[in-house]
């Protein structure tokens, strides 16, 4: 079984869309309501799959409303999503290779499991240091370089 993890991020001009929570559709099944705007992974076979991403925005029921075919390899693939800045602009797409941080888990009938990743040491995602520890809710001010544990300066 492989993923695909869905990376939803949204413009500055879109203020509140925090509260609205990001939607994605892989092969026509169905829709799924992802945990909110941070990494999530939804298991998947190898091969060729349509991922269908958009959110409710007022009265736009499929804002940023963008689909893209992919070819999801063995050990995944991170499809990142931004919502248009206007309701006249497009949503943008791009496929990359998976995150290295803290995800949660959509299972594929819609069920979500927040915060799957626990605790735990994850490459340090500011890039200054080899490790940055997650606390299974935010990354935190403990550091790692070779082995030596130590308290990244603010």
């Amino acid at each position: 079984m492989s993923f695909i993890e869905i990376n939803p991020t949204h413009g500055t001009l879109s203020f509140g869309a925090e509260i609205v929570k990001p939607k994605v559709r892989i092969d026509g099944g169905p829709e799924l309501v992802l945990p909110g705007w941070r990494p999530a992974r939804i298991p998947v076979a190898p091969g060729p799959h349509r991922v269908e991403l958009w959110m409710v925005w007022g009265l736009i029921k499929k804002y940023g409303n963008a689909s893209v075919d992919v070819q999801v390899p063995p050990e995944g693939v991170r499809v990142s999503w931004r919502t248009p800045s206007s309701a006249i602009t497009r949503a943008k797409v791009a496929l990359e290779l998976p995150g290295a941080g803290p995800f949660d888990q959509v299972d594929p009938t819609g069920q979500v499991t927040v915060a799957a990743n626990p605790a735990a040491w994850h490459p340090d995602p500011s890039g200054r240091h080899q490790y940055r520890w997650w606390d299974g809710n935010a990354w935190t001010a403990s550091v790692s370089d070779n082995g030596v544990v130590t308290q990244d300066a603010p």
